[in-house]
């Protein structure tokens, strides 16, 4: 019996040897991969090869991955957009600087001194409205990362907002085509309607006075799908996927008014919702000009 103890607590030791290096050789391979994954060298960065385990080390492991490639991905988008800011920037300020330089030289016509006044104050205006929008683009991102889900009613929801743009400037008429039955959706209600705002007001500002909006609702298995189309001048087609870009805008027909975050930002609101907006080709009778189309997944 003594032998045999003896045996069975060899026996249990080489076990609890095994089980104990079994867990801390992943952990410290899940340690290094940390500290290399902080560490910059492209001598990690090929190196990097995460455990495959279908245990709880295995889970870490896939949530650590995950996380530095979240990590990775925000760290581009900041350097990016960081990017994209300064050159945005740097126009209109390259521009009031050649014409300040004129004004200090005072080698042209008091003519041309007003009109160079009056680009200067048309970069300014942009330069303010470049501020505005991506103060409130990046205070939009994080608000979608935090925000809180409602369900309501998309119908009554679609004619509030439509009946609020009714009195504008060109006297634009908007139409609303809905569907009889309620279609009840989730999502920020606050969001969706800063997505229907920056549609309806960018529709409003290239369409001629007079002319008319139309807003289609209608419902397709478990999806709303909204048609927003207007009698604009439209869009052409190479600019399809570029105009949810960043800053991308045609200024030449926007009159240097819109800044080129409000599609983007639009974008990014419906698909946190599930949904998603994309520019589609437009079939609608009268309507030739631009049309989007936004998609919601239905509640019951």
């Amino acid at each position: 019996l003594f032998y045999l103890y003896l045996v069975i607590i060899f026996f249990m030791f080489l076990l609890s040897i095994i089980f104990t290096r079994s867990i801390i050789r992943p952990i410290k391979r899940l340690s290094f991969l940390t500290e290399a994954e902080k560490d910059n060298s492209k001598f990690y960065k090929d190196k990097l090869d995460y455990p495959i385990r279908n245990d709880e080390i295995g889970v870490l492991s896939n949530n650590i991955k995950s996380m530095s490639q979240a990590l990775k991905s925000q760290i581009n988008e900041l350097e990016n957009f960081t990017a994209d800011v300064a050159h945005e920037l740097k126009n209109p300020l390259s521009s009031i600087k050649a014409s300040n330089e004129l004004l200090i030289e005072n080698k042209i016509k008091s003519r041309n001194k007003k009109l160079l006044f009056s680009n200067i104050i048309k970069d300014l205006d942009r330069m303010n409205r470049l501020i505005s929008d991506i103060s409130n683009y990046t205070r939009t991102q994080i608000e979608v990362e935090k925000q809180k889900f409602n369900k309501f009613e998309l119908i009554e929801f679609i004619e509030e907002l439509r009946l609020s743009f009714q009195q504008n400037k060109k006297k634009i008429n908007i139409f609303f085509n809905q569907s009889n039955q309620k279609i009840i959706v989730h999502a920020n209600i606050n969001k969706l309607a800063q997505v229907f705002i920056n549609l309806i007001e960018n529709a409003i500002s290239f369409s001629p006075e007079k002319s008319s909006i139309l807003i289609q609702l209608t419902k397709e298995k478990n999806r709303a799908i909204i048609l927003l189309a207007d009698q604009g001048c439209g869009i052409i087609k190479k600019s399809k996927d570029k105009i949810f870009e960043r800053f991308y805008t045609d200024r030449s027909r926007a009159n240097n008014y819109h800044t080129g975050l409000g599609l983007s930002i639009s974008k990014k609101i419906m698909e946190s919702f599930g949904g998603s907006l994309e520019l589609c080709d437009n079939l609608i009778d009268d309507y030739k000009g631009a049309c989007f189309k936004l998609e919601l997944p239905i509640k019951d």
